[in-house]
Formats: C-alpha cells, structure tokens, sequence
C-alpha cells in the first residue's frame, strides 16, 4: 500500500557504539531541530539502530579475515541484546519507537527514503575505525546534497578539535578565562555540524599525548568538555496516537525490521555459533544504559571503590588491590555506548571534589585520555596500517628479526586452538583465556600476558590473537583491541635470539607472584589444578608452576634472566615506580628444563589432569621472602612487622614528592623546635620573638588544621579560626586562654602577621577557616595545655 503523502521526518541513525538517551547529541539536536522548524506539527523524529552484517552482525555476516572466526559471540551477543532492548524501554518511555535494521545500511536508507520526506539524518561520526569509514562514505554519497547528513562528535573524552588547539598553540591563551569558557560551552552546543574535527599531528608516544591533555600540576583534563543537558519532556517530539499508528503500519508493511521485544541471539550471530555455551549460572554483567548509570553510581558514590582503583595499564602495583581485581568493570558500557565518558570524568570531578582526591581517582581519567589516544590515532594516523601483520608503527627493524609461523600449517592451528580453549600448560593464560571466553571478560593484566605469549613465544599471527579478542570482549571496541595489540604487544623485544629455545614471557610466572598470591584467581578458572592445591603432599610453588610435578622434570642449564629496562616487563608497564620490586624479588638466575614437544596437546601426568606446557618451560628463581604481601608459597612468609615496613618502603617509592616534603618538614620542625628552645633559654632571642614570627605549627593538631588548610588554598590563623567558630572575639579568646600573642605565635588580631620566615620579612593576610565544635575543644585544649609549658618553661 503506498501513500500519497509522505511525512516529514528527522531521523536519529543509532550505531552499536552510542546505545542512550543522555549526553547523546544527534538525538538532542534532532528533537530541538524538529521543535524551531516545525511545520503545522508534521515534522516528527525517528530512531533507527542499524547492525551491518559488514560488521559482523547477524547470519549472514561474513567471518573475521584472517582466523575465519565468527566476528560476534554469544557472550558480545547477549550485551548487545541487552543493551538494545534497555534503549527501547527508554525512548518508549518518552513515546518514542526505536527501529531495529540488521540489514545493508544503504539498502535500509534507500528504503526509508522511499517512505518518509526526510529532512535531515543525525548521527554520531564521522568514524575512526576503515570498515566503519567505508560505510559513512558510501552514505554521503547515497545522501550528496539532497539530504543534510549531521555528525556530532561523541566517542571520547576529548574533542579532537579543543586537542588540536591545544596542539596548535591558538592564541587562546591570550583571552581572558571567562571568555574561554564561554566560548568553549558555545562550541560544544553548537557543534560544528556534519564537519569533520580538525587535524593536527597526533604523538606517536601515549606519554606525549598524556601532557597535551592533562595540567601536570592539577592532574585533570585541559580541555574535557562536561555533558550535554538532558532533553526535558516539553523538548521532546512526541507523535499522536493516530500518527504513530499510521507511521507503524507503513513502517511494517514496507521495511519490515525487527520486533525488538522479540529479538533473540541468534538473530545478531552466525549460525555455527553455539548459542549454549555461556550458561546462565555465571555471573555476567547486564547490558544497557540503565545497568551502566546503576553500576556507575554503585562504584563511585554507594561504594566508594573508586578510592583504590588500579589502572588496567598499571601492571606494577603490588598488593590486594591490583590490575587484576581492583578495575571498574565500565569498560564495556563505555564500548557500547552505554555510558558517556564525559558523564564518567564529571562524576570523577565531583566525587575529588566531595570526597577525596587520590592517585585512583586520577588514574581512573589516566586510563580515559588512553582510549581516546587509540581513538585519536586510527583516526589521523594509524587507518588500515593498524591491521596489517608490521602493524602501524615503525620499529628500528622493521619486525624482521621476529620469525612469524606459516599460519597455513596445521601446527600452527594446533597452537591457537589450544591457546584461545586456555589449554597453553601455563596457569595464568588458561585461566584468562577461559574467563574470557565464559563472561567475555579479562583483566587488562592479563590480556598483555596472553597476547605477548601468543606473539612472543608462540609465534602466532597477532591478528588471529585479535580477532578472537573480538569474538568474545564484551568492551570489543576496534580501536582499542587492535590498537593494544599493535601499540603494546607487537614493538616488545625478545629476551633470546633462539627460535624454540624456552618460554621469553617471564610475565607468566613473575606477574602471579605478586598479583596473585592467594592463587585464587588462578584456581577460580582452572579447576583441575584445584585438587592439586588441597594435596598435602604439593606445595602452592607447584600450582603456579604445574610442570614440577612431571615425572620427567629435570634442569638441564642455568641462565641469566635478570630484569632490565628493554625486558618486556619494562616495556609492558605504564607505571613503573615499583620496579625496584620486581627487581628485588627475581634474582635474575633460572634454570632451563627438559621438554618433549611430542606431548604437547596432552597432560602432565596421570595424577594431574593439567595441560603439559605447549612452549618449553623455565624454574624461575624467586626470592619469596622479598615479596611484599602475604602469599601462600608456603616458604620465607614474611613477619607481621616487616612486611609492614616493607609496605611502607613501598607507598614511599609510589609518592616521591609526597616522601620528600614529609622529610622536609620533620627537618622544618626538628628546626623549630631548637630555635623554641634557645627562644626560652635567650634573653635576646626571646626580646625578638616579640615582634617576630613564631612557627605556627608548635603543636601536632595545629599542624594538622594548617595543612588542612593549606590544602584549600588558604592560610590558616588559629585566633581567627576560632573566632569564627566560637563566635568570641579575640580578646575574651585570649583571656580565656590567659594566652599572650608572644605564646600564640606572634598572631595579632588584625589577623596580619609579620615577621621573619627563613631569614626573610613577610607579611600576609590569613582568612579565617569553620572548624568542627569537637576539633575546637581539642583546639582551645592543646593550646591552654602548651600555654602551660611555656609559663613552666619561663
């Protein structure tokens, strides 16, 4: 049945990456826009989620180019069902339809074309990622200037446009900060529409990068613009009852797409995918903004976890909260488009502001400013060049020293099939790659041991390493995924020249030592080594390292394996402060062992149904008294005491600055002290501090508040404070505490203090700070109490 009339419509283009309603600027435009220029009310807005099967999705999508992988699994699959169905529920909430396509997206527009007048197509973009780019290109072609086509910029933190400026050193600076910020909010709401973002050169290096967005002094973004205001109810563009049936029954009868209520897996994976190999007893996030806004608000602010938050490129910190244990579990939300990441950085703000501020709650925006930096870099830099074997970036050898496998030999089939089933003989990998192919989840940790053991040690195709990445991630995004892997994972160097000589990724057996020594992640995915660690007659060593146990165990030579800065522990880490630890724990002697690679694909032996190692083996030698945690080796645990000092040994080395003003100030007061002492003891010196200035801080409370203070930016008086506090004036203060301005400090009551600091005048205003009743009394205690011993001392 075809219409004489057609509707004027805005159509908001959806895309798997941008699944919401708030901090969505082409849906909010597209409502305001249909609200300034509408036409007796006939101007209405429709949303339209396409899946390309060129993507990977549905049936009929074809398989990954170069493992012939399914592109989508089940666990992906099921988060982005979930996270389709929750956006319906939302935009029907505001009596808005959602039209779900798994179809050729020119195909899906040239229909619409033929249904609706439409005024103007929004969408996120343009795109960063080559199969994506060809898509957008062929749409501006079907569109040319018939048809306005209008992208917002909305995938990262950072607009590249504010970066660029930054980059390009505009003469910004030279305007006052009011104008600044008024230009800025003007941009971000008036977008440069359907504009591609400026270009500028992007750092190759990530640390380059960091400093053009982030002030090293506050620690914060630059440039991050907040989030767009949420369409309120007048503002959206709701069709009546008789319109939208109208629009439904045309809509269906020509298009036909997807009834999302009834939309299963199957219909988003190819059929050889097995629909039952998640079960539904594991415990796997929900997907959809409204999961993604609970989960948020629970880790921020019900929680408080952000407070030990450990970056997932933070490989070098020890302890219970770790890479392995202590991330947000966001990443995902974040890939789908779940969760805006300006929404996320202005949480982060407010919580540093309300809360605390600390090194977590940086590097939750540390590991932000890393993904639009693989953003940034597929977008004006690396492209295709990203999916080749060299990968994008330019190594001092061209990657011809590493000898590649033929991936067309069935050995080296063998090998990936029994790398990506967690089969390797390597504890740590198995359970990784197992936990990500049950939840379509693994740490970052452990992402950066499995992908060096495939390239290093393996051999193996990065791309095919990859591309079952891709199959199973849940965060799947293909900037970051690819961009890990060409930026961290292929510039790595080898320990040995010798092609098959034994295992070079030490990261398998150094890196659990420390970040997992209750062995409870590796025993959580690895059930066979379980009855391995309850057997009295096995030690934990032997769970970590299974190939101990094998009859045929015996070293063969010793070699010298000691960590340096161009070992790919050095290179694979991001924070390196604690590298002292490592170096302290690993002696840098191990022993090489005998292995059969006739056995590999079997198991250890017949008591333990464990993989035998499918690379040769090493005895790595571990000072286990050296590891500054509780671990269950089971030899050299370190006393309670010690392992304290250790700790603290340790949070001094993390915190330089922090250490060394800490030491700065115990001289200043050790100083202080003295001069106090030859105060009292000095006619002369005592005349002086008459008119001179007089530490401040002669009390450990007081010294307490003033820092506390200091840290708001003010100078701290503690007559005035009291005054303000107690509502007394200063003289009743200090006859209530029979204190004499010489006592207090030399404090006088204008509030001005003047006198000498380190040998030369000042003269500053000190602004009164609220305290506490309680802090008060302590206050007004210890002072009275110091009074007391001075008139002793006298």
């Amino acid at each position: 049945m075809m219409y004489a009339y057609k509707p004027k419509v805005r159509i908001v283009w959806y895309k798997p990456n941008d699944l919401r309603i708030h901090d969505h600027q082409p849906l909010r435009q597209a409502h305001l826009d249909a609200a300034a220029g509408n036409d007796n009310g006939k101007d209405r807005v429709i949303h339209v989620l396409l899946l390309d099967p060129k993507l990977g999705f549905g049936p009929s999508a074809p398989l990954s180019r170069n493992a012939n992988l399914p592109r989508i699994g089940m666990v992906r699959a099921r988060f982005l069902l979930e996270s389709i169905k929750d956006l319906e529920q939302r935009l029907r909430e505001q009596n808005q339809i959602l039209w779900l396509y798994i179809d050729d997206t020119v195909q899906v527009f040239r229909t619409l074309q033929s249904l609706f007048d439409i005024q103007a197509v929004y969408a996120h973009g343009p795109e960063f990622c080559t199969e994506e780019q060809v898509i957008e290109r062929k749409m501006k072609q079907f569109f040319k200037n018939k048809i306005p086509f209008k992208c917002f910029w909305g995938w990262t933190l950072h607009h590249p446009d504010d970066v660029a400026k930054i980059a390009n050193l505009e003469p910004q600076r030279n305007k006052s900060k009011h104008s600044r910020q008024r230009n800025n909010a003007k941009e971000h709401i008036n977008n440069d529409r359907g504009s591609s973002p400026r270009k500028y050169c992007v750092p190759e290096r990530y640390k380059d990068f960091l400093h053009q967005v982030c002030n090293t002094k506050t620690r914060q973004s630059k440039c991050a613009r907040g989030p767009l205001p949420n369409l309120l109810p007048r503002q959206w563009i709701k069709p009546s009852k008789l319109e939208l049936d109208s629009m439904l029954s045309q809509l269906q009868e020509m298009s036909n797409p997807f009834d999302i209520t009834a939309l299963s897996v199957e219909c988003i994976v190819r059929p050889e995918v097995n629909t039952m190999e998640v079960g539904d007893t594991i415990d796997i996030p929900k997907g959809g903004e409204t999961a993604a806004l609970q989960c948020m608000d629970a880790y921020i602010w019900k929680e408080d976890r952000i407070q030990n938050y450990v970056g997932s490129s933070d490989s070098m910190t020890p302890g219970h909260h770790n890479a392995l244990n202590s991330t947000t579990g966001l990443s995902a939300y974040l890939a789908h488009g779940c969760l805006s990441p300006r929404l996320l950085y202005a949480n982060v703000q407010t919580y540093e502001r309300r809360r605390t501020k600390n090194r977590s709650t940086y590097w939750v925006f540390h590991e932000m400013v890393f993904r639009d930096f693989f953003v940034f870099q597929c977008l004006q830099a690396w492209k295709s060049a990203l999916y080749q074997l060299k990968g994008p970036i330019q190594h001092d050898d061209g990657g011809k020293n590493h000898k590649w496998r033929n991936m067309n030999s069935p050995k080296a089939r063998q090998l990936f099939d029994l790398w990506k089933e967690g089969r390797t003989g390597y504890p740590m990998v198995d359970a990784g790659m197992r936990q990500l192919h049950q939840t379509g989840h693994m740490p970052h940790l452990v992402r950066q041991i499995a992908a060096g053991f495939l390239v290093r040690d393996l051999k193996l195709d990065w791309r095919w390493g990859a591309e079952w990445f891709e199959h199973c991630l849940q965060d799947y995004t293909p900037d970051a995924n690819y961009g890990n892997w060409a930026y961290r994972i292929l510039p790595l160097q080898q320990l040995l020249p010798l092609e098959e000589a034994h295992l070079t990724s030490l990261e398998l057996i150094s890196w659990p030592v420390v970040h997992d020594p209750k062995l409870e992640y590796t025993l959580e995915w690895v059930p066979e080594l379980r009855s391995i660690a309850s057997s009295e007659a096995c030690t934990a060593i032997q769970v970590r390292e299974p190939w101990r146990m094998d009859c045929a165990y015996e070293r063969k030579a010793s070699i010298n394996v000691k960590p340096c800065k161009d070992s790919p522990l050095w290179i694979m880490s991001v924070n390196r402060s604690n590298w002292p630890e490592y170096q302290k724990i690993m002696t840098g002697s191990a022993w090489t062992l005998a292995w059969d690679k006739n056995r590999i694909g079997g198991c250890i032996n017949s008591s333990c149904n464990y993989a035998y190692p499918i690379v040769a083996p090493l005895e790595l030698e571990i000072q286990y008294d050296k590891i500054p945690l509780d671990h269950s080796w089971g030899v050299g645990k370190l006393a309670t005491k010690q392992r304290k000092n250790e700790m603290e040994t340790i949070q001094s080395r993390k915190n330089p600055i922090i250490n060394k003003q800490e030491n700065k100030a115990s001289k200043k007061q050790a100083a202080n002290t003295t001069d106090a002492k030859k105060n009292l003891t000095n006619p002369k010196q005592k005349a002086k501090s008459n008119t001179g200035f007089a530490n401040p801080s002669f009390h450990p409370l007081l010294k307490q508040a003033m820092n506390e203070a200091r840290g708001k930016r003010r100078k701290w008086n503690p007559i005035e404070a009291l005054k303000s506090s107690t509502g007394m004036s200063a003289t009743k203060i200090l006859g209530t505490l029979d204190l004499t301005a010489k006592h207090c400090g030399a404090y006088y009551l204008s509030g001005k203090c003047k006198g000498n600091r380190n040998g030369r005048p000042c003269r500053f205003i000190m602004e009164p700070i609220q305290l506490e009743d309680e802090k008060v009394q302590r206050l007004i205690d210890s002072m009275r109490k110091d009074n007391n011993d001075a008139k002793n001392a006298e």
